[in-house]
């Protein structure tokens, strides 16, 4: 709130993983993940001199395993370019392992493991707990009885688990993971003290 200029006509862009609900006069956009083509896009953008032809098509399956998000492709386009020696193959097989061993990049990682340790002990709890979850749609019930609490904190927990960008909420009472922060929770579940 200091940094905001007070002067009347005075445009300010902020973006934040977390929903900035205390900020007054201010118009919230809420930007989902690229589309497939967008993705491959920026990847090829990104490793324009780096990228052999034969190696193109395999830009979908690295923007697919990254579930689009556009930092995560930025990270990983990154370290493909300080890899000269690795082609594009070896980038994917080295995600699709981190995966498998419920990992992530490592630049990945860090952004999601900010947020997650920016949780109070009850939420960080709650987000391990909730990525125990089955199915893809998380209700506040099934929500209650993984966390082991009343319907009310449990919605709680969701809400305050989504404004900090770690759930999705694709309609009223619906909650869901991105399949990045999903691999990132359960490997904290399996870590951590999931009980």
């Amino acid at each position: 709130q200091p940094l905001l200029p007070a002067e009347p006509g005075c445009f300010v862009l902020i973006t934040s993983r977390r929903i900035l609900s205390d900020l007054s006069s201010v118009r919230h956009l809420s930007l989902d993940v690229l589309t497939l083509d967008e993705a491959v896009d920026l990847l090829r953008h990104a490793l324009d001199d780096v990228l052999a032809d034969a190696e193109l098509n395999i830009t979908a399956d690295i923007a697919d395993l990254l579930g689009r998000l556009p930092l995560a492709l930025e990270l990983v386009a990154n370290r493909i370019r300080v890899s000269p020696g690795w082609t594009l193959t070896d980038h994917l097989d080295r995600l699709r392992y981190h995966r498998h061993s419920l990992r992530l990049d490592n630049g990945v990682e860090a952004a999601i493991a900010l947020s997650y340790r920016d949780l109070p002990g009850e939420q960080q709890r709650a987000f391990r707990l909730l990525a125990l979850h089955p199915d893809g749609d998380i209700t506040p019930h099934a929500a209650a009885a993984l966390i082991g609490t009343d319907l009310d904190a449990a919605g709680c927990h969701l809400e305050q688990l989504t404004a900090a960008s770690l759930l999705q909420c694709p309609k009223p009472g619906r909650y869901r993971f991105h399949d990045l922060i999903h691999t990132y929770a359960i490997g904290r579940a399996y870590e951590g003290d999931a009980t």
